[in-house]
């Protein structure tokens, strides 16, 4: 789990109301902001990056005063041992004190940062036997917030599981769970936050089937991810094409060599091939026009969709969005999905009055593949 003002922010923002007030009265610059604000959790959520470091400071120094009052001397409070260090988490500070000091840590320089990052697991889990779960409050909204849903989810997912465990342990000994109520809270957190984080994946999947579990949003995640990266890096070729083609007209209308024209001509084929939907030379082969749209990222699954479109579409025909489930070979409900797969490709075009095509270079790419749907290996 990565550790950074992100992380601090957003579980200080989860505290319970008890733990959130006893950890206000050690921080200034919390208070004030409790006194000018009618909502201090939404106050949280709102510092910058630079405004938690200042947080974890105000806090650490806070936490080194209580420590000194405990018998440690200055020098143990910057530079302890592992054990030391367990000692003042666990044994010195409230539990909801002692997780955010760690978490100030990690985010700091010094010894016992360097410390606490080097036995950070361990910290964690000790401190999760006494408050197991930390997690978001703020509802995810685009795929980076659900990328770090997932991320805190897994990391709870793992740090609960132990607390469980020895309550079921006890119940089958035939004997009482002792301090129930951090646990129960914390089971009931987590199934709050994963009814959250499905509202959101209903929201950006539209009809499509939300995934039953971590391991499925994480496979949208990478799908994602992918396709961005490969709209990312044709944004980057186009970019250095339309360079060329605008040296291309300057060349031709100052009379420049012809030579030199050709030369940057030639540069010109050069990159058509690299681009998906902006590509100049057409295919002629099923084969070819096959390897094009692996290239742009459609894949078998999303080809197979789209077969029908040429079919029942001309080259620059425009139809409207609730008529586009009759062009494509899926589900009504699956639809929206599918058009926003084409769109973060860049193949989908709109025009002024919403209507959708698919671009020219795709649509004639399907043209050439069989009718009978069959789909040629993209080589």
């Amino acid at each position: 789990m990565r550790h950074g003002p992100v992380t601090m922010r957003d579980w200080l923002a989860s505290l319970p109301d008890d733990d959130l007030r006893s950890v206000v009265e050690v921080i200034p610059a919390l208070r004030r902001a409790r006194s000018g604000s009618d909502d201090l959790r939404a106050r949280i959520r709102e510092f910058t990056d630079q405004q938690v470091e200042g947080l974890a400071h105000a806090f650490l120094a806070g936490v080194a005063q209580r420590l000194r009052t405990d018998g440690f001397s200055q020098a143990e409070i910057d530079a302890p041992g592992p054990e030391d260090l367990r000692a003042m988490l666990l044994d010195h500070l409230p539990t909801a004190h002692g997780r955010l000091a760690l978490h100030a840590l990690l985010i700091g320089d010094g010894p016992a940062s360097s410390t606490a990052r080097a036995h950070a697991t361990q910290l964690l889990t000790a401190l999760d036997e006494e408050l197991p779960i930390t997690t978001i409050t703020a509802t995810p909204t685009t795929w980076a917030d659900v990328a770090e849903a997932v991320e805190r989810l897994r990391h709870d997912a793992a740090t609960l599981p132990p607390a469980l465990r020895a309550a079921a342990d006890a119940v089958a000994a035939g004997s009482l769970p002792s301090d129930t109520e951090p646990t129960a809270a914390a089971l009931a957190r987590f199934a709050t936050e994963m009814a959250r984080l499905a509202t959101t994946l209903g929201s950006l999947l539209g009809d499509e089937p939300v995934p039953p579990d971590l391991d499925g949003v994480q496979a949208h995640l990478d799908r994602v991810a992918e396709e961005e990266r490969l709209a990312a890096e044709r944004a980057v070729v186009r970019e250095h094409r339309d360079g060329i083609s605008a040296t291309i007209a300057k060349l031709e209308a100052d009379g420049g060599p012809a030579f030199l024209v050709e030369s940057y001509r030639k540069m010109l084929a050069e990159i058509d091939g690299e681009l998906g939907p902006e590509v100049v030379t057409l295919p002629r082969t099923a084969a070819e026009a096959r390897a094009l749209l692996a290239g742009i990222g459609i894949d078998d699954g999303l080809l197979a969709a789209l077969r029908p479109w040429p079919e029942l579409c001309d080259a620059g025909e425009f139809i409207a969005r609730d008529d586009v489930s009759a062009v494509v070979a899926t589900e009504p409900s699956e639809v929206p999905e599918l058009l926003a797969r084409l769109d973060r490709l860049g193949v989908l075009r709109e025009n002024d009055a919403g209507e959708l095509a698919l671009d020219d270079v795709t649509l004639s790419c399907l043209t050439l593949l069989p009718v009978d749907g069959s789909v040629p290996a993209a080589r």
